[in-house]
């Protein structure tokens, strides 16, 4: 149509297979758990994608939750119906993930606690980069606007399923208190507020050891894009920084 502005395809989810490897060793192997705002991988360490080959005969397991900015297309097209440019949409979503990386930022300062899920590492792929490192084995893909961010951590058994194949005696609930206070109490060392404490957000170590994670990545992503009503109001009265293209 004359006059009409070309703009970037909209987001679509990335199978997390099309970056693998993941940090250039670990695979997928199971999707092992899945929330409003993104998935949880079991992967494995090893050698190629298609071998059994781990480092030294010793098979490495973590967990790595992908999380994508933004979730789907519909995010996008409701800005652009708000009047929101290309350009301000992109520096919207960049906000976002600035502020999941400051999430994970915190959670490194928790490294080798015993009563916290231990953050190994993360990486935030820009999607609009069809040429990045992570997509050298895969097929070119149209540049999209938007990121994904991966955050690997120890692999854990959460709350539920533990509980669901072993029952949790007096004892046991006794002890899962405790263990969640002393990271609660560590959070208030750092003057950090969980936010969303619930047995989905607790894990169970090998040895028993009960670990509170997922520290508000996803309550900050769910407070974001409920502040998207916010935007028409920010439009229509020439809030700096959100107009334009």
């Amino acid at each position: 149509m004359p006059g009409s502005q070309i703009t970037p395809p909209l987001h679509t989810p990335t199978p997390i297979k099309a970056y693998e490897p993941l940090w250039g060793v670990w695979y997928v192997e199971d999707l092992i758990g899945q929330g409003s705002f993104g998935k949880v991988y079991k992967i494995c360490r090893r050698n190629f994608a298609d071998s059994d080959v781990t480092e030294f005969g010793k098979a490495h397991y973590s967990a790595v939750k992908i999380i994508s900015i933004p979730q789907d297309e519909s995010e996008i097209q409701r800005l652009r119906l708000e009047g929101l440019g290309d350009a301000s949409i992109r520096e919207f979503f960049h906000d976002v993930a600035l502020k999941i990386v400051a999430e994970i930022d915190l959670m490194q300062e928790f490294r080798g606690n015993s009563n916290i899920v231990s953050f190994e590492d993360y990486q935030i792929i820009d999607r609009s980069k069809s040429d990045s490192p992570e997509q050298a084995n895969h097929e070119p893909r149209t540049p999209e606007l938007g990121w994904d961010i991966l955050i690997r951590m120890e692999l854990l058994d959460s709350l539920p399923a533990h509980a669901a194949q072993n029952p949790l005696s007096v004892a046991e609930v006794i002890k899962l208190g405790v263990h969640i206070c002393k990271a609660l109490e560590l959070c208030a060392l750092k003057n950090i507020i969980h936010r969303d404490i619930k047995p989905e957000n607790i894990f169970v170590s090998p040895y028993g050891e009960y670990k509170l994670g997922d520290f508000g990545v996803a309550r900050q992503i769910e407070q974001t894009m409920s502040g998207l009503s916010k935007i028409r109001y920010l439009h229509d009265y020439g809030a700096g920084g959100l107009q334009g293209g």
